[in-house]
């Protein structure tokens, strides 16, 4: 008889405790936020920021100017281990292969990504280099381009 009466009181305090516990998961207050519509904005601007693309068609011999142009701007995430690594790749895959590579960076306290994109020709000391990044690099690829004999040609603005 005392086995029954314990059994009793344990399923009891069970049962008190259960539902005391349900009583507190239901009556506690929603974690909602109200947020602005310029906070929205401005969190929307941060997450997507605007990039443009160019396309580069050259010799091979060009290519460090052109990346070095990029890795000057650029704050962190593209420095000359990066700047290396691109340009090893060209160099060295073999023709009619696509390749690419995307890296992370910060530019003016903005984070981003710059993607290379890249093939080489038939003719192996050429290659055609699509790079999609903020417009800020773009604008200084189109000018160190500009300085030398390769063709460029902005293929998309603002996406």
């Amino acid at each position: 008889m005392a086995a029954g009466l314990v059994a009793t009181i344990i399923f009891a305090v069970g049962m008190a405790v259960a539902a005391i516990l349900v009583r507190w998961l239901s009556n506690r207050p929603e974690q909602h936020i109200e947020y602005t519509p310029e906070e929205i904005g401005s969190e929307m601007d941060a997450a997507f920021v605007v990039r443009d693309t160019i396309r580069i068609n050259g010799h091979t011999e060009y290519a460090p100017i052109i990346l070095s142009s990029i890795r000057k701007l650029v704050d962190l995430g593209f420095g000359q281990k990066q700047e290396d690594s691109v340009i090893f790749r060209l160099e060295n895959q073999p023709p009619d292969h696509f390749r690419s590579a995307v890296y992370p960076i910060e530019i003016d306290g903005v984070a981003s990504d710059i993607d290379f994109q890249w093939v080489r020709d038939s003719e192996v000391d050429r290659f055609v280099l699509c790079i999609t990044a903020v417009p800020i690099l773009i604008s200084a690829v189109e000018s160190s381009s500009e300085t030398i004999p390769v063709e460029s040609t902005l293929l998309k603005r603002g996406a």
